[in-house]
């Protein structure tokens, strides 16, 4: 019970208010009770307010695996697992990157169809005769190596099955000489080939050297392996001029023995596919159209043997010396 007050009168008793310890008053029976912040305090009169400090800019943030793994579609949801791998994994392609990848299948593919329009076009132009020498060369390329294989393989055989591997392995080295004279002009060499007689008139452009040196050039092409002009002997060195003392268009082919001089009509000697080297002097613009233009003849016979008999003498080489094979590596 409370005690009455001055005036006689009872006053009920009340919480306290807030504000003055910031404890929540007592809920009374029948009242609700609301959880409400506390009001700030006034602030004093003639203060400024204080203006809030701006933030400050921290780093960027850094993608995470988590990051990472979100993406648009999936309702904010980390995707986790293999697909989250996979998504991690995927490549990002950009509009210049697309750009230029089609930039550059387009011009592939433009070279592609422009070098096979081009192949197509000039084998298109050939006559059947050429067509056929072409395929002749090739064919006779092919055979050339496969004897040398099997001659390789032959020859290895012989030195692992020979009791005397001494005398097999000079046997084996005389027959590497007399290829490399037969190629090199030392040593005289027949076989299958052709005679070819060139006409030319003097003064012509090109001239008669010119024309020769064409027609050596083709024949070496074709897989001709020893060629013979007149009474001199083509090798890897031999020079074609001119001779300018002579009236009637003579040429002086020169080698290592010195200057053979040679007049027309000019006889080519030339051991080889008799076939392959008779189409060759038929290529357009080579030896045969070029001759007959300038007002000249020239005539191919095709021979089951021909003999080169003019030789070269060997060089005694001024700078290179052999090395041991020991050493060779």
């Amino acid at each position: 019970m409370s005690a009455p007050s001055a005036g006689g009168s009872e006053q009920p008793e009340h919480p306290e208010q807030p504000g003055g310890t910031g404890e929540q008053p007592a809920v009374l029976p029948g009242q609700l009770a609301l959880d409400l912040p506390a009001p700030e305090p006034a602030p004093e009169p003639g203060a400024t307010p204080e203006a809030a400090p701006e933030p400050e800019p921290g780093p960027e943030p850094v993608p995470t695996a988590a990051s990472a793994a979100e993406r648009p579609g999936s309702g904010g949801r980390p995707v986790t697992g293999m697909r989250g791998l996979r998504a991690a994994l995927a490549p990002r392609a950009t509009r210049g990157q697309v750009v230029v990848g089609l930039l550059c299948l387009l011009l592939g593919v433009a070279v592609a169809v422009q070098v096979r329009q081009r192949t197509g076009a000039d084998l298109a132009g050939l006559p059947q005769s050429e067509l056929l020498g072409l395929l002749d060369d090739a064919t006779d390329r092919s055979d050339r190596l496969q004897r040398e294989i099997s001659e390789l393989e032959t020859a290895r055989g012989q030195l692992e099955a020979s009791g005397d591997q001494q005398a097999a392995a000079r046997e084996l080295a005389q027959q590497r000489l007399d290829t490399l004279g037969i190629l090199a002009g030392t040593l005289p060499a027949s076989g299958p080939g052709i005679r070819l007689t060139v006409q030319v008139p003097a003064g012509t452009t090109p001239s008669a050297a010119t024309l020769l040196l064409g027609a050596v050039q083709e024949l070496r092409d074709a897989g001709a392996e020893s060629i013979q002009i007149g009474d001199a002997r083509v090798v890897a060195s031999t020079a074609f001029t001119d001779d300018a003392t002579s009236a009637d268009g003579a040429v002086a082919v020169t080698g290592p023995g010195g200057p053979v001089v040679v007049r027309a009509p000019f006889t080519v000697l030339a051991v080889g596919g008799a076939q392959t080297l008779a189409s060759a002097m038929e290529f357009p613009d080579g030896v045969g159209p070029t001759v007959r233009r300038v007002g000249g003849s020239i005539s191919v016979e095709q021979l089951d043997e021909v003999e080169v008999t003019a030789l070269q003498p060997a060089p005694e080489p001024a700078y290179a010396r052999p090395v041991d094979p020991a050493d060779a590596g």
